[in-house]
């Protein structure tokens, strides 16, 4: 199923009232106490235009989501990646230094504990998410040197495996992709079982702002450098420019 959520905050001046300030879509699973799909769902009967509305737009979205599976596929059988044939010019523009994606890692690794649990014995999703935000942030801030980053969207954030309470949580991050005003920040998760093999459990984009101390947007003075005997960084920011 899929869950619409939409966000408001209270103002108070010029006018009181509240102000439409975020969107998204959850797709969920619904299971049983012992983890397997739960079957009879009840189905969705759209009685206003509204909910209509959301329903064709999660529609879209669902069908934007599998063009792109498809053509990662694609963009993956591409060998011998130039730079003159995927860098963005915007990458370059009025930047003043140059990291590669590699030199822009921050890698972490943690426990969740009991109070994180659902009723399930899982790690809660939002708690996740909370920590993987965080550290999207961090990872931009430590790019730029600029403390005043702020994450304006997140896409293709999927939980794969259930996090528990007994496993170590390894979460690397990298900056793939930087325009103007805007960088992307790659995120995947893996978890270890004690005496089993790493897993990769949640990945997840962030776009994120270059602001000032007020919120206002600011050029970006970093950039990535590009370097083609690292094909396999020249091909993740490829398929971040694609996305």
């Amino acid at each position: 199923m899929v869950v619409a959520v939409k966000g408001y905050k209270q103002i108070v001046e010029p006018v009181r009232g509240f102000v439409h300030v975020c969107d998204c879509y959850v797709t969920m699973v619904a299971v049983t106490d012992t983890g397997a799909p739960k079957k009879g769902i009840p189905q969705i009967q759209c009685s206003t235009p509204e909910e209509e509305a959301y329903r064709e737009h999660a529609i879209l979205r669902k069908d934007v989501h599998s063009k792109w599976d498809k053509l990662e596929i694609e963009l993956s059988k591409r060998q011998n990646l130039k730079i003159e044939d995927i860098l963005d010019p915007l990458n370059n523009l009025n930047k003043t230094e140059f990291l590669t994606i590699p030199q822009t890692e921050v890698k972490v690794k943690r426990h969740f504990f009991v109070k994180h649990e659902n009723n399930h014995k899982t790690i809660f999703g939002g708690e996740v998410l909370q920590w993987i935000d965080k550290i999207a942030t961090h990872t931009a801030r430590n790019f730029t040197k600029n403390p005043y980053m702020w994450t304006v969207s997140m896409s293709r954030v999927v939980f794969k495996k259930p996090i528990y309470v007994r496993d170590v949580v390894e979460l690397i991050a990298h900056v793939v992709y930087v325009r103007t005003h805007v960088l992307e920040v790659e995120i995947n998760v893996s978890i270890q079982r004690m005496g089993g093999p790493k897993v990769s459990s949640h990945s997840a984009h962030f776009m994120i702002i270059n602001a000032d101390e007020n919120g206002n947007k600011q050029p970006l003075k970093v950039g990535l450098r590009l370097e083609e005997e690292d094909q396999k960084s020249m091909m993740i920011y490829l398929k971040a420019k694609e996305r």
